[in-house]
């Protein structure tokens, strides 16, 4: 394969997917003649748990309901990304770049969002469960009805309840508490 086809920082091989759905899309891209592989990157339900992918640049990808639960993701660029039900429990995400992506129904519960980057992404309904959002940039985020717990660490100066997220209370496996 040529390596104007592989994404920055992501060799295929690092993803825990069925190799031919990844043969299906680097097949796809050699016959364009495109040298961008993101704009081919469309993982829906893929699983990616406890994968490294620090430092990819996956801007712009799709990975509806894809699950990266415990992956090493630290300065990942999800920038514009379609995360839409994605799964990020107990994921490591610091300095992680999610501006402007879609992250409606996400979860990222006990996820490190350390110095994340969340500028004008769509949190609604996201959940924040014991999520460390420590230094997080938060400007433009939407964040209505996004669920956190007492025990999430927000932005200093940040109120939750003033951008439309909810307090709840979770058990020991992330399930709301009524």
């Amino acid at each position: 394969m040529n390596d104007k086809h592989q994404p920055t920082g992501l060799p295929i091989e690092r993803l825990n997917v069925i190799p031919t759905v990844i043969t299906t899309y680097i097949d796809r891209i050699q016959a364009t003649g495109l040298g961008t592989f993101e704009m081919f990157l469309d993982f829906a339900a893929v699983s990616a748990e406890k994968s490294n992918l620090e430092g990819a640049n996956l801007a712009g990808s799709k990975f509806r309901f894809a699950s990266f639960r415990e992956a090493k993701m630290r300065g990942v660029d999800f920038s514009k990304a379609d995360l839409h039900v994605a799964r990020f429990w107990q994921a490591h995400l610091k300095k992680a770049n999610f501006s402007e992506a879609f992250l409606q129904f996400a979860h990222f519960e006990g996820a490190d969002l350390e110095d994340a980057n969340f500028q004008n992404a769509d949190l609604r309904k996201a959940w924040f469960p014991d999520a460390d959002l420590t230094g997080a940039n938060l400007d433009g985020a939407l964040l209505e009805k996004a669920m956190y717990s007492k025990n999430t660490k927000w932005p200093e100066g940040f109120d939750p309840v003033a951008a439309g997220a909810i307090l709840e209370e979770f058990d020991e496996n992330y399930n709301i508490v009524s």
